[in-house]
């Protein structure tokens, strides 16, 4: 599970919320996140009658972003229950837990998918190499003229050889990590 240990190490004060206050916490929270209540009556419904109470804001921020990675990731529910375990939350508080997820989990992933990144798409690289005879204080040297074929505009630019080798070596993990993310 890719979810930050500090994230979920940020949960730890959830076993100290009584089973129905951390219901009333985890399902306020996917209904915060997939959009059925705003900010202000997630405040008000959470914050004044649990947070208060327990000084748990950043649990909560915890918890956000805990749920949002568990949804986006689709992590198993035996993986959260291991999770959950880990922190000391009582086999009740992680069955209450793991049932609003089970309920919530798909309208929070149709919410998700809509957050499409808007980056271009890099369909082609073209690059050429030019000797410029003054580069600044009487220098000569090589340059390449790099253009990145995308989706929407072509993006052009100017580097060395180090920049481009490592524009080289991003762009291979980049293609690795999608291909693996793709298998998965």
């Amino acid at each position: 599970m890719d979810v930050p240990s500090s994230v979920i190490l940020g949960l730890s004060k959830l076993k100290d919320l009584e089973e129905t206050k951390l219901g009333t916490l985890v399902d306020s929270t996917y209904d915060l996140v997939i959009g059925n209540i705003s900010s202000q009556e997630y405040f008000n419904k959470v914050a004044i009658k649990i947070l208060a109470q327990n000084e748990m804001k950043p649990t909560v921020d915890n918890l956000l972003l805990f749920i949002t990675e568990i949804c986006h990731q689709n992590i198993n529910v035996s993986v959260i229950r291991q999770q959950l375990e880990d922190l000391d939350l009582s086999s009740s508080q992680i069955s209450r837990f793991v049932s609003s997820h089970k309920v919530k989990q798909l309208t929070l992933k149709s919410q998700l998918s809509r957050f499409k990144p808007a980056l271009p798409s890099i369909q082609d690289i073209k690059w050429s190499v030019e000797f410029v005879k003054d580069m600044g204080r009487g220098s000569k040297g090589i340059v390449f003229n790099v253009v990145l074929i995308t989706d929407k505009d072509p993006v052009q630019f100017y580097c060395n050889s180090a920049e481009l080798s490592d524009l080289l070596s991003q762009l291979q993990s980049a293609t690795f990590a999608v291909e693996r993310y793709a298998s998965e």
